[in-house]
């Protein structure tokens, strides 16, 4: 009898860690879709230095419960679209280098260098790049040359 309210104890714990988890995971997912449709707005449209501020503050706290660079990664893009190429580069370089096949990291890596006007980052960018996705270089080509 004693060890069947211990193990249904146990098994309520558990359960009550893992629903903390999942509610805990899915504000993080709240939060980065709110930060993304920052970064999405500033694509579309120049956004004040306060929405900057606020847009990476979003994706800042939403990557508390995500192991995934791509919180990381949408704030670099925020970064270089607010025209601060040299904290897009800070922020691409260490996605680069705490996953080296991330391809969009590189790519990230590669516009903020070309931003900040650092041709060896983005020739070394584009090498990598190459060599993750080859059809891609015709797009960074293109892109250069002001095409589609």
């Amino acid at each position: 009898m004693a060890d069947s309210v211990i193990l249904r104890a146990g098994l309520l714990l558990i359960a009550l860690i893992v629903l903390a988890w999942l509610a805990a995971s899915l504000r993080a997912t709240n939060l980065v879709d709110d930060g993304n449709a920052v970064v999405a707005k500033a694509q579309r449209e120049s956004i004040r230095p306060e929405e900057v501020r606020h847009g990476r503050d979003l994706l800042h706290r939403g990557r508390r419960f995500n192991a995934d660079l791509d919180p990381r990664l949408r704030e670099g893009y925020l970064l270089l679209l607010s025209r601060r190429n040299a904290a897009a580069l800070a922020v691409a370089r260490d996605g680069a280098r705490r996953e080296p096949e991330n391809f969009d990291a590189w790519y990230l890596l590669y516009l903020a260098a070309q931003g900040a006007g650092d041709r060896e980052a983005a020739t070394r960018a584009r090498r990598v790049i190459l060599a993750l996705n080859p059809l891609a270089v015709d797009r960074l080509d293109t892109r250069l040359s002001g095409g589609s």
